[in-house]
């Protein structure tokens, strides 16, 4: 079933996402707004701060498990949306800052208020005020240590301040006022809850992981050929790779990090791989161990011209996310947009839509594959994986038009071909114009379903276009502007136009 975006006015969609800042667009903030609107009239409608300061605590507190369910990989909020977790990523921030505002204006009327009437001396020895202020000392600096530049440079100082405060302000507001006991246990369910099933969604296996120097300034192309199944075209694992040893293990279970990656294969591919760029210390430590000297080769290599590849044990944890309820299938047309790395969501998303061509469960007539990559060598190190989605496939229901441009963006000398591309693909210099990739999709759709032959197939008009793009947030922000540029006399001949977006980053 469509999006009830797709049946409104294109201008509607374009307002929804216009950019506020950098990833972030109207639609999020006017969600803020009614949050935030909500939260100030609960706090201070026909309240005074300095004279009825436990307001504002109560309110904070009543927040705390929406603020964990927020944060959980398995939530309900994403269940009953189809929203991936990450998506609600801006509200838990927004909802963990409110209660920390909450709380300092408690503590800030509840001290005023003591100055006033001489007993603050005195107060503050009793256990009452001890713990408040650790609850709110714990919460001010769990604000302090979660500030975004934290989060990206230093996500493992992050994390553990995260967790260390989050305890010790729980145990503080139980201290503090053991009536607040019922909304600290919903918040310790919430999060066991969150880690039960995460754990019934893990698996331990082998993968196998080979080093591509040449694909996105190093990347490693990690296989798991025992995990054939169990999950959607663009949604991504959870991954730690362990060490050989017992403790080896259980370190990496206890406290290893396990780090999000796209799925770059379909169900039932004959197993799972990952494309994993080299950009930061962890990942730039595993394309060295796939790169490492003792190395085995795997049967497989050979027939993809790969190179030897280093056998592993894996935690995989997952599916999550993806697109959720929405169907690439149901679609007339598709338009994939990826940056750099992001040609993993890409690739699963195209391999699960040519199995379901071919079996006749699929009304997709036209796809467009738009690439963005810094230089032609991405292009010819993951070519192998690329030419077996180029191959035509027939189908019983109708014929499907695939093409596939990758743009390269750095300056330098023309490249020379290292092979011939597979029909259908086609390398270009400069930057993609994905608001012309649209419209050209648009024009081919209808094409395709004024045509006789597409009439017979059982559908008489075009299902809609959707758009599902994976990258940096430019890339993302591009898109968007794309989609909200297209005229209304498209949209209605079309069937609307929908937007899946996968952003790098927090």
């Amino acid at each position: 079933m469509p999006r009830w975006t797709t049946v409104v006015h294109p201008s509607l969609a374009h307002v929804l996402n216009f950019r506020v800042s950098p990833g972030f667009s109207l639609g999020n903030l006017l969600v803020l707004l009614a949050y935030g609107f909500i939260m100030l009239y609960a706090c201070f409608f026909l309240s005074n701060p300095f004279k009825d300061p436990n307001r504002a605590a109560y309110i904070a507190v009543s927040q705390i498990p929406i603020v964990v369910a927020l944060a959980s990989k398995s939530n309900w909020l994403s269940w009953l949306s189809g929203v991936g977790y990450e998506k609600f990523n801006y509200v838990h921030r927004f909802s963990g800052r409110f209660v920390v505002i909450a709380v300092n204006v408690h503590a800030i009327g509840r001290l005023y208020k003591s100055s006033l009437n001489g007993t603050l001396q005195a107060r503050l020895r009793t256990p009452l005020y001890i713990w408040g202020l650790v609850a709110l000392c714990a919460l001010d600096l769990l604000f302090v240590c979660s500030l975004s530049f934290r989060c990206n440079k230093m996500y493992s100082f992050f994390f553990v301040t995260h967790v260390t405060c989050v305890i010790v302000s729980l145990l503080a507001i139980y201290m503090h006022q053991p009536f607040m006991l019922p909304y600290i246990l919903a918040a310790v369910a919430l999060y066991a809850f969150d880690h039960i099933a995460r754990i019934a969604r893990t698996r331990y296996t082998t993968a196998w992981l080979t080093a591509e120097n040449a694909l996105n300034g190093g990347t490693t192309l990690v296989d798991v050929p025992s995990l054939g199944g169990g999950w959607r075209a663009g949604q991504h694992v959870r991954i730690r790779v362990i060490g050989d040893t017992w403790f080896g293990w259980l370190a990496t279970w206890l406290v290893g990090r396990a780090r999000p990656f796209t799925i770059a294969t379909g169900p039932n591919s004959g197993g799972m791989q990952l494309v994993i760029k080299a950009r930061g210390p962890w990942t730039r430590k595993l394309l060295r161990m796939a790169a490492a000297s003792d190395a085995a080769e795997k049967p497989t290599d050979t027939e993809l011209g790969r190179k030897p590849a280093r056998e592993v044990r894996v935690i995989v944890e997952g599916p999550y996310s993806g697109p959720g309820y929405t169907l690439y299938t149901a679609y007339s047309g598709v338009v994939l947009v990826a940056g750099g790395s992001g040609i993993s969501y890409v690739m699963g998303v195209l391999d699960d839509i040519l199995q379901k061509h071919a079996s006749g469960n699929s009304n997709v007539r036209v796809i467009e594959v738009v690439w963005s990559v810094a230089d032609p060598d991405t292009l010819y190190s993951l070519l192998p994986e690329l030419t077996p989605l180029m191959q035509p496939r027939t189908s019983p229901r109708a014929a499907l038009s695939l093409r596939f441009s990758v743009h390269w963006t750095r300056t330098i000398a023309p490249p020379v071909p290292r092979t011939a591309l597979p029909l259908g693909m086609y390398l270009r210099a400069g930057r993609p114009d994905i608001h012309a990739t649209l419209q050209s999709v648009i024009a081919s759709v209808g094409k395709a379903y004024s045509t006789t032959t597409c009439r017979k197939c059982g559908t008489g008009s075009p299902s809609g276009i959707v758009i599902g793009s994976c990258g940096p947030t430019a890339l993302i922000d591009d898109a968007a502007r794309a989609v909200g540029r297209v005229s209304w006399a498209d949209w209605i001949d079309i069937g609307g136009v929908e937007s899946i977006e996968e952003v790098f980053g927090w």
